[in-house]
């Protein structure tokens, strides 16, 4: 769903060191890593692939997570709105998006640096102007696309997870036999990830629904 490159990226605030002055720019090196697969990512493949040193790298970036979360933040500007529709549907739609984009990340970087990554795509602010076209206020809207980037996050994370055994550890943490944590735990097995999101996902449009519908207190 990404759309032709028309970020600007030296727009993006350069961070400076002391030292000589870099033969390379961030710009340069942020393409250059964006061809690398983020798990095989590092920052002596990257400079090496550049034909600069490891302090070329530094000069614009700490570490590699801060590089990781600034790919992602690139990334980030590239993701297209799902095509118009009900807010209800439109909403998990743009949720299964923003999934897509943090599961490219979620085994190698930083998950919050990763999460705040699309704080302010043009993917969220399609977001806020649905909802708000839809009758939520502009601080609804925002927490709304707050809730769904959660979300997205988190079943981000659970992809990265596909032979988890729920059954096995509440045994393993000997929960108490009448908890519903074992009920819930059955009920994971063989759990499809995209309708388990899905699921979870209509109960925040459901309570966002709600929140709609409800009385404004004067």
């Amino acid at each position: 769903m990404a759309r032709q490159e028309t970020t600007n990226l030296s727009s993006s605030p350069v961070r400076r060191r002391g030292g000589r002055k870099p033969t390379i720019s961030r710009e340069q090196i942020l393409r250059a890593a964006g061809k690398f697969a983020p798990e095989e990512l590092s920052i002596p493949a990257l400079a090496g692939s550049l034909g600069v040193t490891h302090a070329g790298i530094y000069h614009y970036f700490s570490s590699r997570a801060e590089l990781v979360a600034a790919i992602a933040a690139h990334a980030s500007r590239q993701l297209e709105p799902p095509p118009p529709g009900p807010w209800e549907d439109w909403l998990v739609e743009v949720a299964f998006v923003l999934r897509g984009h943090f599961s490219q990340f979620a085994s190698t970087a930083d998950l919050a640096a990763i999460g705040t990554s699309v704080t302010f795509a043009p993917l969220v602010e399609a977001l806020l102007r649905v909802m708000r076209d839809a009758g939520f206020t502009i601080r609804q809207a925002g927490d709304a696309s707050e809730l769904i980037a959660s979300c997205a996050l988190g079943g981000a994370v659970v992809l990265q997870r596909p032979n988890f055994d729920a059954a096995a550890l509440v045994e393993d943490l000997q929960v108490a036999e009448d908890s519903p944590v074992h009920e819930l735990a059955a009920s994971a097995v063989d759990d499809d990830a995209d309708a388990a999101f899905r699921r979870r996902l209509a109960v925040v449009v459901a309570g966002l629904k709600a929140s709609l519908e409800a009385p404004t207190a004067s």
